[in-house]
């Protein structure tokens, strides 16, 4: 049992820092054989491409694009940052910190932010400028202290911070214990289906500690476990029409 939890310990220890397309395939097959219900889906999904495709770009164009989209629905939010984009962006699609501090709070309202959004991206915008916060220092720190840094940030609370660190930095280990399609999608596959795949209520979610539990297994990579977690439905559709054409 001890060398066992030795071979445990420095395999975590040797775990990847950030998710790539070229260790996402060995990640993926760490967690089949860690996990027998998540090797199921994995089976059924196959590898997080989408993901891999999306872990890249600027730190503070990321962080604006998920201010500006806080409570407002995907189209919504999308044609906001398109327009913010256009006026406060620079090379490569990217937002400027200047430009955001130069077009002014009257500005940055007829683009469609609420006047809170206007003092949050300005806040954050400031906090680039004077160094405090940079795409270099942002990839170099560990995953508490990426949480330290933004969490100060107004605008920014830990379930914005994680999906940064998931989507952005590509962090391997990190469990958004605040997202509910997280936790719905934990709920379906560990608590209702038993031993047979079947969709839950939609309001059906497991608590922190429940998920807490489940992600051990996920351990050193509950990012992509997540990513599953997302994905639950689809899997659980998967399984039903694949049982329908048996029956058939």
């Amino acid at each position: 049992l001890k060398r066992k939890r030795a071979s445990d310990s420095i395999e975590a220890v040797q775990a990847t820092r950030r998710v790539t397309a070229e260790n996402v395939l060995g990640i993926v097959e760490h967690l089949k054989r860690k996990d027998p219900t998540l090797r199921n889906v994995i089976e059924v999904l196959g590898p997080p491409l989408s993901l891999v495709s999306r872990i890249k770009g600027d730190a503070f164009t990321s962080l604006v694009k998920s201010i500006v989209g806080q409570q407002l629905s995907s189209k919504a939010a999308a044609s906001i940052f398109c327009r913010v984009q256009d006026q406060c962006g620079g090379q490569g699609a990217h937002v400027v910190p200047e430009k955001i501090l130069g077009a002014g709070t009257e500005k940055l309202r007829t683009l469609g932010l609420s006047g809170r959004k206007v003092e949050y991206v300005q806040d954050l915008a400031s906090k680039f400028l004077s160094g405090e916060l940079s795409n270099e220092k942002l990839s170099c720190l560990s995953r508490d202290e990426v949480m330290e840094s933004l969490i100060k940030v107004r605008g920014l609370g830990e379930w914005s911070v994680h999906m940064f660190q998931i989507f952005h930095l590509g962090e391997p280990d990190v469990l958004p214990w605040g997202d509910l399609g997280v936790k719905k999608g934990a709920y379906a596959l560990y608590v209702a289906s038993g031993t047979k795949p079947a969709k839950p209520a939609k309001s059906a979610a497991v608590s922190r500690e429940k998920l807490e539990d489940i992600a051990q297994s996920w351990r050193p990579y509950r990012s992509i476990g997540s990513w599953y977690m997302w994905r639950a439905n689809e899997y659980l559709e998967c399984v039903g029409k694949e049982e329908e054409e048996e029956e058939e």
